[in-house]
């Protein structure tokens, strides 16, 4: 149940990442880390075969987000972008970290090793998470 409540979280915070940059709210460059391409690169000036000075030019490229965006990237990606505070960010580490800890083989067993308590807290942190999401993408709409 943890990993479907984690897909789930993961699921709509992307999905309000998409919808902010879709309505112009967000750019790539905001929640992304700057990737550096090159373009080219030459060389300057030859002193010897053991020596030379160099020229790169690079420019920043930003990671669309996809279907393969890592639930880390996503996280982090919704708190530059405002979508979640430091707190709820807080929170939905820990779910992607409950969620990963999970491994599908051995589901049965790991599942049943979390008591009551656990699932309910779990599932409430989930809550807290999809109901910010939801309130952020109503005030899209208005």
């Amino acid at each position: 149940m943890l990993v479907y409540t984690g897909s789930i979280v993961e699921a709509c915070l992307a999905y309000a990442l998409c919808e902010y940059i879709r309505k112009g709210k967000l750019q790539t460059s905001q929640i992304s880390p700057a990737i550096w391409k090159e373009e080219a690169q030459g060389i300057i000036h030859t002193f010897s075969k053991q020596r030379q000075i160099r020229y790169v030019i690079e420019h920043a490229d930003y990671a669309d987000i996809t279907n393969s965006t890592n639930f880390i990237d996503i996280n982090r990606a919704c708190l530059r972008g405002k979508i979640l505070n430091q707190e709820e960010y807080n929170v939905a580490e820990e779910i992607r970290m409950a969620r990963n800890k999970i491994h599908v083989s051995a589901l049965k067993d790991i599942d049943n090793s979390y008591t009551k308590e656990d699932l309910d807290l779990f599932f409430a942190k989930a809550n807290k998470i999809i109901t910010k999401v939801e309130k952020k993408l109503r005030a899209l709409v208005k």
